[in-house]
């Protein structure tokens, strides 16, 4: 999995806790969210990089897929509390075959509760529309 790379200040798409689900779920801060750089986008922010270009038009045409986008940033980006919160509605949004680490492994029987890139790769792996959409946009 790409590790996020953040920039400066930007206007752009919302991402991680500051998008839906996440930003329901989770107090507000005085701090920018973190957003994808997008000349459309509604929100001023940190930003982040996105885990493919083509993912702000993405979120634009498919609120659902927006919503998965921004709960794999908040895998990437967020504290303990943060991914824990994201795995668990992730998983709420992935099928039920989408959600396993290795052959046999579930997702909620990780453990030791730490969050590592086999995990990561097990929920993009849960996520083939993803890679058909990115894979359309070139």
């Amino acid at each position: 999995m790409q590790w996020p790379r953040r920039g400066g200040e930007t206007r752009g798409i919302p991402t991680a806790w500051s998008a839906s689900p996440l930003a329901g779920e989770l107090a507000p801060t005085s701090e920018l969210p973190p957003v994808w750089p997008d000349p459309m986008g509604d929100v001023k922010g940190i930003a982040l990089q996105p885990l493919h270009h083509s993912a702000p038009e993405i979120a634009r045409r498919d609120p659902a897929l927006a919503e998965r986008l921004a709960l794999v940033d908040a895998l990437r980006l967020g504290d303990a509390r943060v991914r824990g919160l994201a795995a668990k509605l992730l998983r709420r949004r992935l099928p039920d075959r989408a959600v396993t680490r290795a052959p046999g492994r579930r997702i909620g029987s990780l453990g030791g509760g730490g969050l590592d890139g086999g995990y990561h790769r097990g929920l993009l792996v849960g996520l083939p529309e993803i890679g058909e959409c990115l894979s359309g946009m070139r």
